[in-house]
């Protein structure tokens, strides 16, 4: 289960931890156990105030959930377990996050700004540009002098998943408006 912390409650995001982490220890009839460790790898945990607020939330929602908790973010995570000599991790799903640990233990990061203010190259980017020059071509809103490209199957495409059968704006506006 992706677990966005800043899309997410923090009590409905340890729920959910709390739920993954009992159900892994009745698989392995450990049900009862208490984790020496708990290492947690989460998008949206940038700094020590929201570890801590994470780890205290653990606690009071499951006490003996585990002795120690080790918090982080999802690309220091991926770094750690790849090389304890640092490296460079970059995520490009939903949304997108590079981070680069140097030999020295210096970290430096981009992007993670989540999707409103620019997860460049992630999947909400991508589609939501695809969109936008569907609505432009559609619309007449780009230039024949800027060879536009075809967007007849992908405005299909989206108008048929999302079950439209006219223009996409024929809620909002008078399909007068729609080509």
């Amino acid at each position: 289960m992706p677990c966005e912390i800043k899309l997410a409650t923090l009590n409905g995001a340890v729920a959910e931890i709390v739920k993954m982490v009992q159900s892994a220890l009745s698989k392995a009839d450990r049900v009862g156990e208490t984790l020496l460790v708990l290492g947690l790898a989460l998008s949206g945990i940038e700094n020590e105030e929201i570890k801590a607020n994470m780890e205290a939330a653990l606690r009071a929602h499951a006490p003996a959930l585990a002795d120690k908790y080790y918090i982080c973010g999802d690309v220091f995570g991926s770094v750690a377990t790849a090389s304890k000599d640092g490296g460079i991790c970059l995520i490009a799903g939903t949304g997108s996050n590079c981070l680069a640990v140097n030999p020295d233990g210096t970290i430096k990061t981009c992007g993670g700004w989540g999707h409103v203010l620019g997860d460049y190259a992630s999947g909400y980017d991508t589609a939501i540009r695809a969109i936008r020059t569907i609505f432009a071509v559609t619309e007449g809103m780009v230039s024949p002098d800027e060879n536009p490209p075809d967007v007849t199957y992908l405005r299909d495409q989206m108008m048929d998943y999302f079950k439209v059968l006219t223009c996409p704006f024929f809620f909002f506006f008078s399909s007068i408006l729609c080509m």
